[in-house]
């Protein structure tokens, strides 16, 4: 994964990527939208022809980006880790049917 920054303000942030999907993009702005810090958040795909998506990042004055990204990716590793053990736990359920 290749990642740039193509514009940064003091409140917000636009970057891109290359090598990713969109599809974790979509779940971190979802994730960042439930903050009341997160003025907007969006993934897009510029171009369907090239491999680079981009996403944007507005948050209120005086929030620091980094730490509330950071934040948000921990709350989906934790969503996911809470996902995998009950799926775990459904298949040996299953299994013992």
């Amino acid at each position: 994964m290749e990642l740039n920054i193509k514009e940064r303000t003091k409140n917000s942030v636009l970057m891109s990527f290359k090598d990713l999907d969109i599809g974790f993009l979509n779940l971190l702005a979802a994730e960042l939208l439930k903050d009341k810090r997160v003025l907007n958040a969006y993934p897009r795909k510029p171009h369907p022809l090239l491999d680079e998506v981009e996403f944007f990042l507005l948050v209120t004055d005086g929030t620091d980006m980094i730490a509330l990204l950071e934040e948000k990716v921990n709350a989906i590793k934790s969503s996911y880790e809470e996902f995998r053990k009950k799926f775990m736990n459904s298949l040996g359920k299953a299994s013992k049917s």
